[in-house]
């Protein structure tokens, strides 16, 4: 399994710098969901999927990462976006679950969201919108960034920078 995380242009060259996903709290931008994530906190907000670049997963730029980038942070799995996803009520029907630091069957748990999403709508359609993995505060990408997804091809300047300071990361455009 893969998790995938959705920016922008204009925030992508100082993720890779840093080599941190940082929450909008951390950084004041919002970029994708910004209808959802109205209020600055402190999650960063991930998908998953089963396969790198799957054409049913929409946005300007994905990047997507190991799965094992979770076996260190505690995470916070729902079948819905929501900013709070660790305020989420089981009660009214909406599914979350959290899991502590050092977790081992996180790949489990994510191939559960995606199949449980994947069946929502017709040929998976929109599977992202019933899913959503959530970790604190910001997370170290440097060994877990496999691969970007451009839906219009990069400057020659951020794919050299990619090439040199993530060699194990491929790009599609």
């Amino acid at each position: 399994m893969y998790l995938i995380h959705i920016t922008e242009t204009k925030y992508l060259e100082s993720i890779l710098k840093d080599g941190e996903l940082k929450s909008n709290k951390l950084t004041n931008n919002i970029s994708s969901g910004d209808s959802i994530y109205y209020n600055l906190n402190k999650f960063i907000y991930f998908s998953t999927t089963d396969k790198l670049f799957d054409k049913k997963v929409y946005g300007d730029i994905i990047l997507y990462f190991t799965s094992d980038l979770l076996y260190n942070r505690k995470f916070y799995v729902s079948t819905m976006w929501s900013d709070a996803p660790n305020y989420l009520d089981e009660s009214k029907g909406e599914y979350k679950r959290k899991y502590p630091r050092y977790y081992k069957e996180y790949d489990q748990v994510l191939s559960k969201l995606y199949k449980k999403s994947i069946n929502k709508l017709p040929n998976g359609k929109s599977f992202q919108v019933f899913q959503q993995v959530a970790i604190e505060n910001k997370v170290n990408i440097k060994d877990k960034l496999i691969g970007i997804k451009f839906k219009i091809k990069p400057t020659d300047k951020i794919i050299k920078y990619i090439n040199i300071h993530y060699p194990m990361c491929k790009i599609i455009f």
